[in-house]
């Protein structure tokens, strides 16, 4: 087999992928329209993609973010990661939030990251604009004794006396001034049965409506990593993976009001409403009961019917993960009934994917889903950094795998690894101002570097040159390309999902230069959209190709 060198004179020339390991996997009509926004945790940029995996948008930052969220007013909010010694190497600490305009200029940031308190996770934009927001807040020995905390489990796995308990406040900060507008903190909301000395000494079954500060984790005692707000009964709903349970908890409250058992529209205060997932936490159940492991995402997909979805990661004897969806026991008072047994309904949720609980679907830890319009859902297995849609009938109408590593971006046929999603969110055509925005493909995220189809470039002795111009362009193109040897050549137009659109020849060609002026129109005389498009030459020996961008 020969080998070439190909020259680059104006655009990026390279190998044309048979088949991608990252980017856009496969695509189906099916497929909802829409934009992804992509969330590279290893890079300090998002991106907005369309369904061809076409990067159509991109904001800059200086940090490096876990999720970001697109505000109806193209305005980008995003949790960023600050350093903080306080909280080195615990997984989802961030410590601020940034909004940043559509162009990029940063209007707002926010640090929360001290040496007791540090955000994390996820955040959630209000519909007045105020974003809800996840904070650890430490209490050292002293306040854990007087919470009625066991003292043997003041001790980690290791043996060493654990000095400090990791609480968790959800916080609303007002962009506008930055002012925390109110606040919960879950140790003003926690029982005991192991202190009768203290005044939240009571049983932990009889008061469900509060959690045992003597079950969970040591350390990071419930890590709480998801947040949604439902603004028709406002109430937030809260992602546990540490105790394995989903809370919802009442946000009418005043700051006074969520810091007591009283008070609010459910009249409660700031005491858990609902809480579901492993009733072993109030003593109510076993092992066998447990239904949620390690969730990650809980969200409301009907508020006023209270349905809710999570995905369920497993883990341990648990190696797969499915998505979930529960009907929350909501009565017409925006409350929730519990059963006469004492634990919160329903026994069992219904499994929106993977029944068949089959090895291959499966994320230790991060990842989401979210519900379309058109009733696809769209699905992030984090771990693997893979995002696909799935239709009514589960099929998967539509696959991409996040080509961002910790090393940067990866070549479009390189295996994936350490390339993990928090979350993704996609939106509609029609939002906000992406329905007023000209989002023209600038091609996809992942690299096609030059290589030789053997992996050898040494004794070349065969020399192509090929570019087009202009590039972009938007009416026609001159492409241009120079054979050094004689043979037969295929050239032909491809467009970015690898389906041919123009065969301009297949004969054999003599040494020499030659051009081809492009009208943008298909082998069946139709207008091409806007796009990226690739020019080909193919012969028995190499498969070489050229990039060109239509901006129409």
């Amino acid at each position: 087999m020969k080998n070439i060198i190909i020259i680059i004179l104006f655009c990026n020339v390279l190998i044309f992928p048979q088949q991608n390991s990252v980017g856009l996997i496969s695509k189906t009509d099916d497929v909802s329209d829409g934009y992804i926004l992509l969330n590279p945790i290893s890079l300090k940029k998002t991106y907005l993609i369309n369904n061809n995996g076409e990067k159509v948008h991109e904001w800059n930052s200086e940090y490096n973010s876990l999720i970001s969220y697109l505000l109806p007013n193209g305005n980008l909010v995003r949790s960023i990661f600050l350093n903080n010694e306080n909280f080195d190497g615990v997984g989802g600490s961030t410590g601020g939030i940034e909004i940043l305009s559509w162009n990029g200029e940063v209007i707002w940031n926010y640090d929360l990251s001290t040496p007791n308190k540090m955000l994390h996770h996820d955040i959630e934009i209000l519909p007045n604009g105020n974003i809800l927001a996840i904070s650890w807040k430490k209490i050292d020995l002293e306040r854990m004794l007087n919470l009625g905390r066991d003292p043997e489990l003041y001790f980690n796995h290791d043996g060493n006396i654990q000095e400090e308990l990791w609480g968790e406040e959800i916080v609303e900060i007002n962009p506008s001034n930055s002012e925390i507008v109110w606040k919960w903190n879950v140790f003003e909301h926690v029982v005991q049965n192991f202190n009768d000395t203290l005044e939240n000494f009571n049983s932990v079954s009889e008061n469900y409506q509060l959690i045992d500060i003597n079950k969970g984790h040591t350390g990071d005692w419930l890590h709480f990593n998801s947040l949604d707000y439902n603004e028709y009964l406002d109430q937030i709903l809260i992602t546990s993976p540490f105790s394995n349970e989903i809370y919802i908890i009442d946000h009418s409250t005043t700051n006074l009001e969520s810091s007591s058992h009283q008070g609010g529209n459910y009249e409660i205060g700031g005491d858990i409403l609902y809480r579901w997932g492993n009733p072993l936490m109030y003593d109510m159940g076993d092992i066998d009961d447990q239904k949620l492991f390690f969730a990650h995402d809980a969200h409301w997909i009907d508020e006023e019917k209270g349905i809710v979805r999570f995905f369920n990661n497993g883990g341990g004897f648990r190696n797969f993960s499915t998505i979930e969806t529960i009907q929350t026991p909501l009565n017409e008072d925006g409350k929730y009934d519990i059963d006469s047994s004492g634990v919160f309904f329903p026994i069992e949720s219904k499994i929106d994917y993977n029944e068949g609980k089959f090895v291959t679907f499966f994320s230790a830890g991060i990842s989401g889903s979210q519900q379309l319009s058109n009733g696809n859902i769209l699905i992030c297995e984090g771990v693997k950094g893979k995002i696909f849609e799935i239709d009514n009938n589960k099929n998967i109408v539509w696959e991409y795998v996040n080509p961002v590593n910790n090393s940067g971006i990866l070549n479009y046929n390189e295996s994936p690894s350490r390339n993990p999603l928090f979350q993704v969110r996609k939106y509609p055509l029609d939002y906000g101002v992406l329905s007023e925005k000209e989002l023209i493909p600038y091609g996809p995220i992942e690299s096609y570097n030059i290589l030789s189809l053997d992996g050898d470039n040494k004794n070349n002795d065969q020399d192509i040159v090929i570019k087009n111009y202009p590039n972009p362009f938007n009416s026609s193109t001159k492409i241009d390309y120079f054979i050094k040897n004689s043979l037969n050549v295929e050239v032909s137009i491809y467009n970015i999902l690898g389906k041919k659109i123009k065969n301009i020849h297949n004969q054999f060609l003599t040494k020499g230069s030659y051009s081809f002026n492009w009208d943008l129109k298909n082998d069946n005389g139709e207008n091409v959209e806007s796009g990226v498009y690739i020019f080909i030459l193919e012969s028995s020996d190499f498969k070489i190709s050229h990039k060109m961008l239509l901006m129409k």
